[in-house]
């Protein structure tokens, strides 16, 4: 990587305007992370149980309808979101701090301690993540820590082999031969000349993984392994709804739409930041947009 990470930032914003998915991801987080911080401040109750008002369907007192208990779905959305944001940007951040270190001493201190370490990731690798948190939460039973702890170990391998393959490369560069050379400490080195140019690629897989995280929340809620009730999560509204898809579309409709929708901004978001960070990517596209 020959550009700066300090020099990415201002092309970085520009292209994020100025392509329609990084715009249109953007606009979507924004709406989502707004819904999330407005729900303690709604007038409409997601907890309180009102029998009369089951299955209501939308009204401009109940916008998204009411639930099997009379609870104001809008408002159960809106703390899902929170949920739902909560899970996703903590777990992947505890899988960044648990894999990036890892990465960092495998690629840079390499032999023994690199084949240690990398086949200890590739155990957990050669299971999907979903798979280890399905069994990992049936035994630790629901909660929203649990899910945490379990999402971030199970997505730390990811950036173990990252960032050691974005050291591998980089370790061998000019300005890093040259810091050895002064004398500088591996510490040093690893935190100042190394990391700087292997983050950016951690960041754009990050994005991806919150989604992925948004979506596993969502399944092991559906399932009951997930969030406990009676926390909102979209997850298991989706669960509470399966008896009334006829009934009260709207049940299961805007939940659905609401995972749909979050997941598809941080991929947007994540797709972009990839094909900006990888310059052989951009290459290609670059190639097929003149094309066609």
């Amino acid at each position: 990587m020959n550009v700066a990470p300090a020099r990415m930032i201002l092309p970085l914003i520009w292209r994020m305007v100025h392509d329609k998915r990084g715009a249109l991801g953007v606009v979507i987080l924004c709406a989502t992370l707004a819904l999330a911080l407005v729900a303690p401040v709604l007038p409409l109750n997601a907890y309180e149980v009102r029998l009369s008002e089951r299955l209501l369907p939308p009204s401009p007192q109940h916008p998204f309808g009411t639930d099997m208990y009379g609870r104001d779905l809008l408002a159960r959305i809106a703390y899902g979101a929170r949920i739902s944001l909560y899970v996703g940007v903590l777990s992947v951040l505890l899988a960044v701090l648990l894999g990036v270190p890892l990465g960092a001493v495998s690629g840079y201190v390499g032999g023994v301690v690199d084949e240690v370490l990398m086949r200890f990731s590739d155990a957990l690798f050669s299971f999907p993540a979903i798979v280890i948190a399905l069994a990992a939460m049936a035994m630790l039973g629901p909660s929203i820590t649990n899910l945490v702890l379990v999402l971030g170990v199970a997505y730390s391998p990811i950036y173990a082999r990252l960032f050691r393959a974005n050291t591998l490369v980089v370790k061998e560069s000019t300005h890093v031969l040259s810091a050895r050379a002064v004398g500088c400490g591996d510490l040093r080195i690893l935190a100042f000349h190394i990391a700087p140019f292997c983050l950016p690629s951690v960041l754009a897989q990050a994005t991806v993984n919150v989604a992925s995280a948004i979506l596993a929340e969502a399944g092991l809620s559906f399932l009951g392994l997930g969030v406990p009730p009676p926390t909102p999560s979209w997850g298991s509204i989706l669960q509470e709804s399966r008896s009334y898809l006829l009934a009260a579309p709207w049940y299961p409709l805007f939940p659905g739409l609401a995972i749909a929708f979050a997941i598809l901004g941080f991929n947007f978001l994540g797709e972009v930041l990839r094909e900006y960070i990888d310059p052989r990517l951009r290459e290609v596209i670059q190639t097929w947009e003149a094309a066609s």
